[in-house]
């Protein structure tokens, strides 16, 4: 079963395709606010920028919820079984490398999902979260 929508008079703030130069002002404001947010965060960004590493530290130490949204924000649907693992493995790996933890929370790139995809995270023990 999808996360899809949050319990009554409540709602969730989330961001995906992080963590970017912006993260720092997104954290500022959530700050001033005090919001918590989750960051749905792309594997390459993490490893492929060390500010943007550090920039998701600096949310996971503030708090907020890390979640997964691929490495290479691809559709999903159309990849092979072994590319879909592939994705989210590298992904975990990539955020355990900055936070020591694996985040048990994934949001496919663009919402893309089916039966079979659900299943792969699924056996992996994540959950998946889809927006309303």
């Amino acid at each position: 079963t999808d996360l899809v929508t949050c319990p009554s008079k409540t709602w969730a703030v989330t961001y995906d395709d992080g963590p970017k130069d912006f993260t720092p002002q997104y954290l500022n404001l959530l700050s001033n606010t005090s919001t918590t947010a989750t960051f749905f965060v792309l594997g390459s960004n993490v490893v492929n920028n060390p500010e943007w590493a550090r920039n998701l530290k600096a949310a996971y130490d503030a708090g907020h919820q890390i979640g997964l949204h691929s490495w290479t924000h691809r559709r999903l649907t159309n990849e092979s079984t072994e590319q879909v693992i592939a994705e989210f493995i590298w992904n975990a790996l990539a955020v355990k490398q900055v936070i020591n933890k694996v985040p048990r929370y994934i949001r496919p790139p663009y919402g893309d999902t089916n039966d079979r995809v659900r299943a792969i995270f699924g056996a992996f023990g994540f959950k998946q979260v889809i927006w309303s």
